[in-house]
């Protein structure tokens, strides 16, 4: 039986990681001295810094200094910023959307500034990009805003309205401290930072991941996690060839992997065949015929062919997992909460853990992707009640029960800290907190939310009974002619 690893221990490696990744990078930022509040309800509001023209000089040096200019979008009384209203948009339905009227609830009520948020919950990223894209000639846009990157740059190139963060970041009154900005996992603030901008502030990430049953797994005579692909495909077909000599007829053409052509799934393949640095694909244009995606997508291709895949009719995977209709699927930390939900309700035993992409090297392969704070153009006034919001929303309180009620990684290390019984309830998602300082992100430019799309349906392609492996890169070349032709419209 593959070792079982003690969820505490996990978790101090996972944040010793952090601490030493962030250690060893570059700073992102580098805030101001001064007092920073960790929240509305302590926050003591200071002058603003008062400058001079003429310089002032240092006697050791004797060579004339000059104080740091405040900008002037941060000069402003506090007393302005009585009776604000902003909006607030975000993608949260369900559980996460209460929970985000409950800190949203708590600011309006306990923020000393007299700031009033109306918080909107879209349902998801795709509905509240539709929503804004419709809204933008109507001068009716939010305050605040909850989106990945990618929308963010779309809105900023396009119609300039996506301010950037780093006066207010670093601002000595209003900014993070230090020790707050630290608090923040290094290469998740890198992901909101564009050339020299700051989009966004980081709400939440989640990760690409394979759900997996270890108990089913031993019972098929498996005693090594699948880490290379070869694994996966031989893990995949043992549990087809169970399902189907079972006697059961209802389970027959399953057990394998359940087909997920969505990008941020075909993508995290890719990862394994030798695509580097996600993040930056399609900086210099994308490519996507060659040998890296002709050999993730012939696997793909074959896996399906050999019986090994399988399409579910279901819309998620949660029961088929349950009731050993797949030994794996492509799933994201969100899913981790749901299939526990699932297994009780079927009284399954099996135990599960979740796993990260095989891969041909030695670096497992972590996807992640999520929506960051944003602050649109207004009033500096309202701009600056807006960042206030967001400095609140990253509170390590707030942070928490985010992370409860949608099972992403909180954008906060004292928050992953907190989450003592979260960790406990969910052993399967305390093992993912390892792989947070050597995660990378979805590819950051504006085109991946057009591409993306495209991509997804090349990959649909692939599993049609109709399209012989020999037609892949034929399909890989008309994705890059596809690609070339919508991104010059």
């Amino acid at each position: 039986m593959p070792p079982q690893h003690n969820p505490r221990i996990l978790l101090v490696i996972s944040l010793i990681g952090l601490f030493i990744w962030g250690a060893a990078c570059q700073p992102l930022l580098t805030p101001l001295p001064g007092p920073t509040p960790k929240s509305p309800t302590r926050t003591k509001t200071q002058s603003p810094i008062k400058t001079s023209a003429n310089p002032v000089l240092d006697p050791k040096l004797e060579t004339p200094t000059f104080l740091p200019t405040r900008p002037g979008h941060l000069q402003i009384d506090s007393s302005k910023l009585k009776g604000a209203v902003i909006q607030f948009w975000h993608p949260f339905g369900g559980e996460e959307e209460l929970v985000m009227n409950d800190i949203v609830s708590d600011f309006n009520k306990n923020n000393e500034w007299g700031i009033r948020v109306e918080s909107f919950g879209l349902g998801s990223s795709g509905l509240l990009f539709s929503q804004v894209e419709n809204t933008i000639g109507e001068n009716e846009l939010p305050n605040v805003i909850a989106a990945p990157v990618q929308q963010l740059q779309i809105w900023q190139e396009n119609n300039n309205i996506i301010i950037n963060l780093n006066d207010y970041v670093n601002d000595p009154d209003w900014g993070f401290t230090p020790a707050e900005l630290a608090d923040i996992p290094l290469g998740f603030l890198k992901q909101d930072q564009v050339n020299d901008r700051l989009l966004g502030i980081p709400a939440q990430r989640t990760a690409q991941v394979i759900l997996y049953n270890q108990s089913w797994a031993e019972e098929l005579g498996i005693r090594a996690l699948p880490s290379v692909p070869q694994d996966f495909e031989e893990q995949a077909c043992a549990a087809a060839k169970a399902n189907l000599a079972d006697g059961l007829k209802e389970n027959d053409g399953t057990g394998g992997w359940i087909i997920n052509t969505d990008a941020e799934t075909m993508l995290a393949w890719m990862m394994g065949f030798g695509l580097e640095n996600p993040g930056d694909f399609g900086a210099e244009g994308y490519s996507f015929n060659n040998q890296r995606f002709r050999d993730g997508f012939s696997f793909l291709k074959e896996l399906y062919d050999k019986g090994c895949a399988w399409a579910g009719r279901s819309p998620t995977p949660y029961d088929y997992f349950a009731n050993r209709f797949t030994l794996f699927y492509s799933g994201t930390l969100e899913d981790v909460v749901a299939q526990q939900n699932a297994m009780r309700h079927f009284n399954s035993e099996d135990r599960w853990i979740i796993l990260p992409y095989p891969g041909s090297g030695q670096k497992p392969s972590i996807l992640t992707s999520g929506p960051s704070y944003a602050v649109l153009v207004d009033t500096p006034e309202k701009q600056l009640a807006s960042w206030l919001l967001i400095r609140w929303l990253m509170n390590s309180e707030n942070q928490v029960a985010l992370a409860e009620s949608s099972g992403a990684w909180p954008a906060s290390v004292t928050a992953l800290e907190s989450l003592t019984s979260f960790r406990q309830k969910y052993p399967q998602w305390a093992s993912s907190l390892p792989w947070i300082p050597i995660a990378q992100p979805v590819p950051r430019l504006s085109s991946w939310v057009t591409v993306r799309s495209i991509f997804s349906d090349a990959g649909w392609q692939v599993f049609q009974t109709n399209t012989p492996p020999e037609n892949i890169p034929a399909i890989l070349r008309e994705l890059d002619r596809t690609v070339q032709e919508v991104l010059k419209r």
